[in-house]
């Protein structure tokens, strides 16, 4: 449904946007937009040549937007948020550390049109982007590597060795044969060695465990986001740690002293507790957008969310002080409040808002209010269609998303036998007037007073009607009670 984009960027009020980017003017507020006005617009920018960066207030609201973006022709990344591991625990899931990491790679060759977060994942610290760019290597087929060496790479790089590859981040090695899954992957691959030389690589399916599709090549990310370069950087930095805090209480002594000695004899440990010990600097997701437009989806929203996030955070690491958890000095977990509106700031960001502020985090250089509306759903009812249609205006254009191309082609011809002029199309070319009806749906339908334009979309599972009996136009008025016959209808 890309269309609707083209037609979004045809507007006076999109055109304006663009006209403040390329001047420069932001920061900038822009009001009156609903969520599905807001979709419509990052993908208008996106059809421009743009990349966008929509920052959200929770994970939910990321999802309905990807959804949408997506239906209208958007490639988008999710980067989600993750809990911290800071307390020695015998197992945890490393599911969204998965994710994260697989999103960073991607970042890393520009793989994406629209980047999509909430504020508490924005704020987290992350490995840095040149870090995680020396730990990514590409395998072709032809290759000299010895397999043990790939081994301790992929163990190295957070990969989990298991018996048989199922989920991103594990790996299995049998004989000549290392399967592996890496996190920015939809498909495990299989490596198949001659000696030292890799013979042929080609992509698993999960359930039969059987080669699908041959591969010359596969880029084989770290799966952990957390993970250390130099055990020996990282024995040297806590013992160094300890030998220069001498007030530490018994509890963090206790602590980082069993730490010490499970680094020394290569058993594993939360690294979280020591970020800065790990990485060469303080790193965010920001640091892998490169040149795109920063985008904020209802600023007082995630104005509260970045208070009580951190809020929260600052409880939970009194805590950890406490039991000896953390220490102080290795606490910058996430990103001071200042600090992420400085970026928005320095960034330009664009706030996206439904009604107006009177007053922002930071110093906005432009603000505009635009005055598109928002439709409910169609509830797939030809008869209710048919009675808004209707009396439509000659030059106006509306569009019907009628779910699956089957529907929306018997939904053109039953609307045509109505009396109305209305064509399907799956792909339409330019601003078309009357009534066009296409395959998809949306989250809501809109309309777009400044160029006449109104999409109408269906809500819930679109079956077709039952057929539409129009009027007869000679029916007359009975006269008396005598002219009624058997089988005759009365309204």
């Amino acid at each position: 449904m890309e269309y609707l984009s083209e037609v979004f960027s045809s507007t006076p009020e999109f055109k304006k946007l663009c006209s403040l980017i390329d001047k420069k003017t932001l920061p900038a507020a822009l009001n009156g937009l609903s969520h599905i006005h807001k979709a419509l617009l990052v993908s208008a920018l996106v059809k421009k040549g743009e990349k966008a960066v929509l920052i959200c207030s929770d994970e939910s609201e990321c999802a309905k937007f990807s959804e949408d973006l997506s239906k209208l022709g958007c490639q988008t990344l999710l980067f989600p948020y993750r809990d911290f591991t800071l307390k020695s625990v015998s197992g945890y899931s490393k599911e969204y550390e998965h994710k994260r990491t697989g999103t960073l790679s991607r970042l890393l060759d520009g793989d994406f049109s629209v980047l999509l977060f909430s504020v508490d994942a924005a704020m987290q610290r992350t490995v840095p982007p040149e870090m995680l760019e020396r730990h990514i290597f590409i395998l072709n087929s032809g290759d000299t590597l010895e397999r043990e060496e790939l081994i301790s790479r992929l163990v190295s790089g957070g990969y989990t060795r298991c018996d048989m590859v199922e989920g991103a981040g594990q790996f299995a090695a049998r004989g000549s044969i290392v399967d592996v899954f890496p996190p920015d992957r939809e498909r495990a691959v299989r490596i198949d060695f001659w000696g030292d030389e890799i013979d042929k690589i080609s992509e698993i399916d999960a359930e039969s465990q059987r080669s699908v599709n041959d591969l010359q090549s596969v880029k084989l990310a770290p799966a952990a986001e957390v993970f250390c370069e130099s055990e020996d950087r990282l024995i040297s930095e806590i013992g160094n740690y300890i030998e220069k805090n001498k007030k530490l209480s018994e509890n963090a002594r206790k602590r980082l002293f069993d730490d010490l000695d499970s680094a020394k004899n290569g058993i594993s440990l939360p690294l979280d507790r020591y970020l800065p010990f790990i990485f060469d600097r303080e790193s965010y997701i920001f640091d892998y957008i490169g040149k795109a437009e920063i985008l904020v989806s209802e600023s007082l929203n995630v104005a509260e969310k970045v208070r009580t996030y951190t809020w929260q955070m600052n409880e939970d690491i009194k805590q950890l002080y406490e039991d000896g958890s953390l220490s102080k000095g290795l606490d910058k977990l996430i990103m001071e409040p200042s600090e992420f509106y400085g970026i928005l700031e320095s960034g330009g960001a664009i706030f996206l808002e439904n009604f107006a502020r009177s007053s922002y985090e930071v110093k906005l250089k432009a603000v505009e209010t635009f005055s598109f509306q928002q439709s409910s759903f169609w509830s797939g009812s030809v008869f209710t269609l048919i009675d808004d249609l209707s009396g439509i205006k000659k030059g106006s254009s509306y569009v019907v998303l009628a779910g699956g191309e089957k529907a929306a082609r018997n939904l053109a011809r039953e609307l045509c036998e109505a009396g109305i002029n209305a064509q399907y199309s799956d792909n339409p070319k330019g601003l078309t007037k009357g009534v066009t009806v296409m395959p998809g749906g949306l989250s809501a339908g809109f309309y777009l007073p400044s160029i006449d334009f109104t999409l109408i979309t269906q809500g819930g599972n679109f079956a077709p009607s039952k057929k539409y009996k129009t009027r007869r136009k000679d029916a007359k008025p009975y006269g008396s009670l005598e002219e009624l016959h058997k089988g005759d209808y009365v309204v």
